[in-house]
């Protein structure tokens, strides 16, 4: 039959549900298997004649159909779903019948893919009962391992040690090569996991001189990708690089060209061990990209490595990129731990470029994760970065508390790493607290816990050195500092982190500066600050590199660089730092930018002992000079000086103008306004960022004033360079926020109704009709077409209500067979059906005093209807299989694409019922019908998906709007949205265009116009059929040296695309 939403149903459909809610459990029992029977006959979906199976009791003789099943939806990654059916096959095998033993594996697999720990445990267990019963000593070897790496995972390492040992015992004596091997495996990764990484070399080892027994190759090639690891992190390179490489080969050989990448992996860690991070990173690189593009591969663990060398480099922008790459990467493939230590990565990549907001929401976001995933030792990661978070802001005492409750719970299951670096950061909390001593005491805790370093062993010891180094000197101990300093940049210069040998190498300047030792400190400087300009270089964003080199640190040791002699003729060196620290934080932390002009300008009058300064600067748009900030000896700020425009040419023309006496100079000393002032010796530096000339700072002295030198003119450019960061930065939250009330004005002239928003009068309509509804308990019908937001605007009339304190809770009729969806709805107690081992409340039980969205509602069978309508009328129910009668107080919201007034009429929903729900109509217009609200639609989708994959918002061409509005959107909103993200995901640069569409049925366009689009300032065309697109990448590189990001800069487009491009053309594989 034709159904009213013009769909085919079995005829019989409705006769049938009537039937089945009138007959017995035996009756109903009898019918699910004629039903079964029959789907066997047609050889149908193997799922649905599953559970059909399950429906009718069937008992030994549905196993192969449950298998089926389950083999069915493990293939569609529907890992629960498939462990369901894997037991209720075991459970209708005796037993003592050896096929339990062919199940356990996948039902194992299934509740590990799934993320169940107890459930695998449970299921592990039941394993080994069964090995035992019938006596297999190599199943009961193979399923102790299982049950070991197990109860690894859920952090019971001394059990799962014992077990894995028993293994061992069961498989030699079962002679069974295999299962010794995985015993063995499972053996050194509980010790590994341990920190015993001396303990744990001789059972991977044994694995794989097991597996040579075994002939097999690919279990060979395994073994020995496993053992390079251990080899690898400690200190064995040359064994470890053997392994890998024969590893490699096998995989070769085997035509696994994927896995042969993977092997390169621990080849990086070799790298990193021996200090060479460049190496390490461009293989990781090399190998990241050629498996990027291969779905389902496991290169998660190359791209963590990666995200962490990075950032010890000090490759942050770079880290944010390969960061958020990881998050989409690993959500795909459903591994959650790389997510979690990316979130990490990329926080504290934030911090070094200045942006605490942000870090601190990317460790909020990783605590979360890890702790709705149960990640014990990733949390306790998230939980010390947190407490870091609490130390800069200088919240002592709760970073202190926090760092102590990691240390406690790192103890029980050895996180040895975690243990390392809370005690490293309640040592620093304990200098900051006055308390060196103590720091110190800390710092030995963790030093002992250092004895087995792991792979970045070296680079934990740097920042302990780092710490220790400080300690010292708050006791004034110069000796034990500067020991401490030169270690730990010697190995921070190899192994990273990059920061920390900057830092170390500016301690160990102090104490040669203050032992007279000038040379040295010189040396030790100018190596800091060449590493920080390096740094600042590969920083892209102006705006992040600006508040990079405006950090109070990084400011003050590149000050010191310039300036190796006393700071000037006029005040203390150590007030002038002191000075110039204030302003280089009051930048930092976004103060008015003409009182930090100001403090610039006075800085430099008295650190030089100039009579006064002038700060000009040069307008955006007219490109005139005007007076922004000056003061002189008597107090003015400026207003009235005059200033030379003869020594402004010259400044803009050499950038720097030094003239120590004016009368060495005959043609400035003619200048009539340089002779009236009597000024006898003058400096003027140009603000410069990014090439533009934003202005010249300028002193000046008069005749009886001391005259300027070169340490002068070092020290007057330092405080123009920071007089222009502070002005970039100043100009950029200005245009923020232009855009930012630009946005709130286009807002204001928009419909509103909670955080919904609309240009259409149709919606409005509906927002006023919402508006009237949403605080009564009067029950709601939600009519529209499929996309058009039925559940979105039931919630906000939920969180309009009074009942917005309670739960609002949806539940699709259309999606849930019948006997299913009555259980949903009104909940079961133990033994009710079958499968019922306990009481479940129903969803009207779980909302009471809240709202209940019933999607699809005119899908609901008869007995249902009349069910539904009992609770509407009498306000409480009954559970299945139950006489307790329950209350409750629930709004209903009914949402519906189909006429339930036709309905009524054909006969196929209850009159009453509708009358019960009819309390107001809300029609909900299609998209088609509101064009106006396209583009506001499409702007928000973009800003919430951007926001979600941490990158820019992209802007959009008027050619794609156009295309977007003139779309009829068959699919509403949802359609527009999955849109919307599909062209987020395949523009590559922050402009979304025509050919960003060609991929999409729907929006067809010319050839021309699907391959081709202008890229960045210099034309650059992305069209593949393009001759000169070759040459144009060629002549890029040759400019930049080489240097891809520089390259990729030219040309106007992401790294990620210039390699791509790259790999096309087969340019730069040498």
């Amino acid at each position: 039959r034709h159904t009213p939403a013009g769909r085919l149903d079995l005829a019989h459909a409705f006769l049938r549900e009537v039937l089945l809610e009138g007959l017995d459990a035996t009756q109903r029992r009898g019918w699910h298997q004629r039903w079964a029977e029959h789907l066997r006959r047609r050889d149908d979906d193997a799922v649905l004649l599953a559970e059909q199976s399950l429906a009718a009791a069937e008992g030994a003789g549905a196993r192969e159909d449950l298998l089926a099943a389950a083999e069915q939806l493990f293939a569609r990654w529907q890992y629960a779903g498939a462990a369901r059916f894997f037991q209720a096959a075991v459970d209708r095998m005796a037993p003592e019948d050896p096929a339990r033993l062919e199940v356990y594996p996948r039902l194992a697999r299934a509740w590990r893919e799934a993320h169940d720990a107890p459930a695998l445990e449970r299921v592990c267990r039941d394993w080994v009962e069964t090995a035992e019963l019938l006596g297999d000593l190599a199943a009961r070897s193979t399923a102790l391992s299982k049950l070991a790496s197990a109860l690894r995972e859920r952090g019971q390492g001394a059990q799962a040690q014992r077990l894995a040992r028993e293994a061992i015992e069961l498989a030699e004596q079962a002679d069974d090569p295999r299962a010794a091997a995985l015993a063995n495996k499972v053996l050194a990764s509980i010790l590994w996991a341990g920190w015993e990484h001396s303990s744990a070399l001789a059972p991977f080892e044994r694995a794989l001189h097991l597996a040579e027994q075994t002939g097999d190759q690919r279990e060979l090639a395994y073994s020995l990708q496993d053992v390079a690891l251990p080899y690898a992190i400690t200190g064995r390179s040359a064994a470890a690089i053997e392994a890998s490489r024969k590893a490699q080969k096998l995989f070769q050989q085997l035509g696994d060209r994927v896995w042969e990448l993977l092997a390169r992996t621990n080849e990086t860690l070799v790298y990193t061990r021996l200090g060479d991070l460049q190496a390490a990173r461009q293989l990781s690189e090399s190998m990241i990209e050629e498996l990027s593009d291969v779905p389902g591969i496991p290169v998660e663990l190359a791209m963590e490595n990666l995200v962490f060398l990075l950032n010890r480099m000090g490759l942050y922008e770079r880290t944010l990129e390969l960061g958020q790459r990881l998050i989409e990467h690993a959500a795909i493939v459903g591994r959650h731990g790389p997510r979690i230590a990316a979130l990490l990565a990329m926080g504290e990549a934030l911090i070094r470029l200045g942006d605490t907001r942000s870090a601190r929401e990317h460790h909020r976001l990783a605590r979360d994760l890890a702790e709705a995933l149960g990640e014990e030792r990733q949390l306790l990661f998230a939980e010390l970065a947190i407490a870091a978070d609490l130390r800069r802001s200088r919240r002592i005492e709760q970073a202190r508390r926090r760092a102590e409750q990691v240390r406690e719970q790192a103890r029980p299951i050895d996180a040895r790493r975690q243990l390392i670096l809370a005690s490293i950061e309640l040592a620093r909390l304990a200098r900051l607290a006055g308390e060196p001593s103590r720091s110190l005491a800390l710092l030995d805790d963790a030093d002992n816990q250092l004895f087995q370093s792991g792979e970045d062993g070296p680079a934990l010891r740097a920042q302990l050195l780092f710490e220790r180094a400080r300690g010292w000197k708050e006791l004034g101990q110069e000796g034990l500092l500067l020991a401490c300093a030169e270690e730990g940049a010697g190995l921070a210069s190899r192994h990273g982190p990059v920061e920390i040998e900057v830092r170390l190498l500016a301690l160990a300047a102090e104490v040669y500066e203050s032992q007279g030792q000038s040379q040295r400190a010189a040396q030790h400087l100018t190596r800091a600050a060449q590493t920080l300009r390096e740094l600042a270089g590969e920083i892209h964003d102006e705006s992040r590199r600006a508040l990079f080199l405006s950090d109070p640190e990084r400011s003050a040791i590149l000050l010191r660089a310039d300036r190796l002699e006393p700071i000037g003729s006029g005040a203390d060196s150590t007030s002038t730092l002191a000075r110039l620290y204030e302003v280089c934080e009051e930048i930092t932390r976004g103060g008015q930018l003409e009182d930090l002009l100001e403090r610039v300008v006075a800085l430099a009058v008295e650190s030089c002992g100039a009579e006064r300064g002038l700060l000009l600067l040069r307008d955006e748009g007219t490109k005139e000079l005007t007076l922004a900030a000056g003061c002189d000896l008597d107090g003015g700020r400026g207003e009235g000086l005059e200033f030379s425009q003869s020594v402004q040419a010259r400044v803009e023309q050499e950038g720097a103008v030094l003239i120590a006496d004016v009368r060495s100079d005959p043609d400035l000393g003619r200048v009539p306004s340089v002779s009236a002032l009597g000024i006898r010796s003058l400096m003027g530096v140009a603000l410069r960022m990014e090439g533009r000339d934003l202005g010249t700072l300028y002193v000046d002295s008069r005749a009886n004033r001391t005259l300027f030198s070169s340490q002068d003119l070092r020290l007057l450019q330092a405080l123009a360079d920071q007089a222009a960061v502070a002005l970039a930065y100043g100009r950029l939250v200005g245009k923020v926020a232009q855009q930012r009330d630009a946005h709130y004005k286009a807002a204001a002239r928009t419909y509103r109704f909670g955080n919904l928003v609309s240009l259409s009068k149709s919606m409005r309509r509906v927002f006023e009709l919402l508006e009237k509804a949403a605080d009564t308990d009067v029950p709601v019908i939600v009519l529209g077409e499929s996309g058009t937001g039925k559940e979105v605007i039931s919630r906000a009339m939920h969180f309009a209500s009074r009942r917005r304190e309670k739960v609002f809770l949806s539940e699709n009729c259309a999606a849930i067979p019948e006997t299913l969806l009555e259980s949903i709805l009104f909940g079961h107690v133990r033994g009710a059906f079958t499968g019922a081992d306990r009481d479940r409340p129903g969803l009207f039980e779980l909302a009471n005093g809240g709202t209940l969205l019933l999607d699809e509602v005119g899908e609901m069978s008869p007995g249902l209807q009349a069910k539904l309508l009992r609770v509407l009328q009498e306000k409480e129910f009954r559970p299945l299989g139950s006489d307790r009668v329950v209350a409750t107080d629930v709004r209903i919201i009914a949402a519906t694409h189909q006429d339930l007034g036709a309905r009524v009429a054909e006969g196929s929903f209850r009159q009453d019922l509708y009358f019960r729900l009819n309390g107001v109509t809300i029609q909900l217009p299609p998209l088609r019908n509101r064009r106006e609200d396209i583009p506001l639609l499409v702007r928000h989708f973009l800003e919430r998906e951007a926001a979600a994959a941490r990158r820019p918002v992209p802007r959009m061409t008027a050619a794609v709007m156009r295309l977007l509005c003139s779309h009829d959107w068959p699919g509403n909103i949802r359609e527009l949205e999955n849109t919307v993200r599909r062209l987020l995901l395949v523009s590559e640069d922050d402009l979304i265009g025509t050919d960003a569409l060609a991929t999409d049925p729907h929006f067809a366009l010319s050839p021309s116009a699907a391959t081709s689009r202008d890229i960045g300032s210099g034309g650059f065309k992305a069209s593949p059929a393009d001759p000169e697109e070759k040459q144009r990448l060629e002549e890029a590189l040759e400019q930049a040296g080489g240097n891809r990001g520089r390259a990729a800069a030219l040309l106007g487009i992401s790294r990620a695309t210039l390699y791509r491009r790259l790999r096309r053309f087969g340019i730069g594989r040498n």
